[in-house]
């Protein structure tokens, strides 16, 4: 989605639109548009963009718990400056979180007028050695752990989220109507949950970030040889074979999947 080799920076995103073919699409690229449009001019402040006042905000902290307290903070002075400036790890996220938001806004005013409209969004930025992830939605990215992929978020989901359904047991939970609902999405209401998760880079890491059309339709198994295969074959391939496993499982909604290999 971006890359910016002079910083170390990378970005991915997977987003998911929802609301009728037309306004879903809309919104998954109001997502990736405003997400790479952040990304070009993220090391850099002009005038247009400049704030009056420095910018605080609340970012989970970075211990690798997606359930995290918003009580750390991290503190950019924008004011004014053209010239490039340095960012932690830390700020990128505060970043790349509050355009989430902003864009959660225009979505909501813009596309949510006769219908739920809104996109899942799964984003992933490697800086620093190190890999975080914001997620609102049922899109995953899993991490390659050993033999097995593992998914790094958890989905956003009735039975995830919920207070009553966290005491019920798996049998209740599979039998509820309720079971797989979204309950969290960029646009689809008026506030959006950004879930976030960071960790320390490995040695050759693999990542897939994908829509739940891969989940529901590929195998597990296949997924965790395509993501071990990654480290050696050609990325393209490897995607197209899940993705011929998907539709000949009988998919029907288009499949978003990003294949990611990287050395530190």
């Amino acid at each position: 989605m971006h890359e910016d080799p002079a910083h170390g920076f990378y970005l991915f995103a997977v987003a998911d639109g929802m609301g009728g073919h037309a306004d879903g699409e809309v919104a998954s690229r109001m997502i990736t548009d405003g997400l790479k449009k952040r990304a070009e001019t993220l090391f850099y402040q002009d005038d247009e963009n400049a704030e009056e006042d420095p910018v605080t905000l609340e970012l989970p902290a970075m211990d690798g718990d997606n359930t995290a307290p918003d009580d750390d903070t991290s503190t950019l002075d924008l004011s004014g400056s053209k010239k490039e400036r340095n960012l932690s790890f830390q700020d990128i996220g505060v970043l790349l979180k509050k355009e989430l938001i902003r864009i959660n806004g225009m979505i909501y005013s813009q596309l949510n007028q006769k219908q739920i409209c809104g996109s899942t969004a799964v984003v992933m930025y490697l800086y620093d050695n190190a890999f975080g992830v914001l997620n609102a939605g049922d899109s995953r990215i899993y991490r390659l752990e050993g033999f097995k992929a593992k998914s790094v978020m958890v989905d956003d989901v009735w039975e995830n989220r919920n207070a009553e359904a966290l005491t019920m047991d798996k049998k209740a939970i599979q039998n509820h109507p309720y079971k797989g609902r979204l309950v969290n999405a960029v646009g689809t209401t008026k506030e959006v949950k950004v879930y976030f998760h960071a960790e320390e880079l490995r040695n050759r890491e693999a990542f897939l970030l994908c829509s739940d059309g891969l989940y529901k339709y590929c195998p597990m198994h296949l997924i965790d040889s395509v993501m071990r295969k990654s480290r050696s074959k050609a990325l393209e391939q490897l995607l197209q074979q899940m993705l011929n496993r998907v539709y000949e499982a009988g998919a029907k909604d288009n499949v978003t999947m990003v294949l990611v290999h990287c050395s530190r």
